[in-house]
């Protein structure tokens, strides 16, 4: 089986090995056990090689890493290749780390040696960021100026849950709830509207929290987040509860990196 990278601080893990002769470690990772990965691994080495790779870059893997192991080369493609965010690839002569950082990569590059500068300075970019958290019955909405909460409103509203009953009474009951979720999704839009505007000129984007199917009835009653030109990141963040706490907690949501560590069995 793999082996966890040394200090990784690493928050979730799933482990799989896939047909011979590679095995697969996934960690999702803050950005303090990045930074502390990121000094476990930089430096030259034998057949080290470092890729930048905006998401466009993605399917040139194969082509940017000719000159090493084809097979290495075509298992870090396809581990990379679902990411909005592109990918770094640290490749050695048996075993790639392909991270996927919780901002888009700009620029491509290729550079000899394991070398995590580009990857700390995204790391060290301040973002100001529209944070929409939203479950049945709860939303909380806020603007981050790199990890400082500069504007937020959370709000509790009583949401009733799913009847089996059948009949007419299971009917009434499932218009009720309706409405309830509308009444939810239209304030939740409104307040989204009130603290976003004044800085929507200068957001970088915007994070989306909850349950994806939720989230995506709330996209389709909130016309203003599909108006603004700013980007709705792909990637949603995990919330047991959208309110204040959880967006006073949200920055290290935001900040996790994926890290795939593939290796020859």
């Amino acid at each position: 089986a793999a082996t966890s990278p040394s200090g990784a601080g690493a928050i979730l893990r799933v482990r799989e090995r896939n047909a011979m002769p590679f095995t697969t470690d996934v960690q999702t990772m803050t950005k303090v056990g990045m930074e502390r990965l990121l000094g476990h691994m930089e430096g030259p080495g034998p057949g080290r090689v470092t890729l930048y790779l905006p998401p466009a870059s993605l399917p040139s893997i194969p082509t940017l890493l000719a000159g090493t192991d084809p097979e290495l080369a075509d298992e870090v493609a396809r581990k990379a290749d679902d990411t909005w965010s592109g990918a770094a690839v640290f490749l050695s002569a048996d075993q790639a780390y392909v991270i996927a950082p919780p901002f888009p990569i700009r620029a491509e590059s290729r550079s000899d040696g394991w070398d995590g500068a580009p990857l700390r300075a995204l790391l060290a970019r301040r973002y100001l960021l529209g944070v929409v958290l939203l479950r049945l019955g709860a939303y909380a909405v806020g603007v981050l100026d790199g990890d400082e909460l500069v504007a937020s409103k959370a709000y509790t509203r009583y949401v009733k849950g799913k009847h089996h009953a059948g009949g007419w009474s299971e009917q009434r009951f499932a218009r009720r709830r309706e409405k309830q979720m509308r009444e939810l999704f239209d304030e939740a839009g409104e307040v989204a509207r009130d603290r976003l505007t004044p800085y929507e000129r200068r957001l970088d984007y915007i994070f989306l929290g909850g349950e994806r199917l939720t989230l995506l009835a709330f996209r389709k009653r909130c016309p203003y987040l599909e108006r603004l030109a700013v980007e709705i990141a792909p990637r949603i963040l995990e919330v047991e509860r959208p309110n204040r706490g959880a967006l006073e907690g949200i920055p290290r949501e935001v900040w996790k990196c994926r890290v795939t560590l593939v290796r020859r069995a």
